[in-house]
């Protein structure tokens, strides 16, 4: 597999997003997931992934850039 050039994975759903999760953080690419069932489990905050707020683009931006 040839390396991501991506620097967030943004995922918003939790059934097939916690496999990206798992794929992104084994390329280390860190996640950025919605707050829900599934994905909250499968991030590792602040160290492979953030969480922010269902449907809050602002609580997006904040993390994107604050963090990454």
């Amino acid at each position: 597999m040839r390396k991501s050039q991506h620097i967030a994975c943004i995922i918003y759903k939790g059934r097939v997003g916690t496999k990206l999760v798992t794929e992104a953080a084994s390329q280390g690419t860190p996640s950025i997931v919605y707050d829900v069932d599934g994905l909250r489990d499968a991030v590792n905050f602040g160290k492979a992934g953030y969480l922010t707020q269902e449907n809050n683009p602002e609580s997006l931006k904040k993390i994107y850039h604050f963090h990454l």
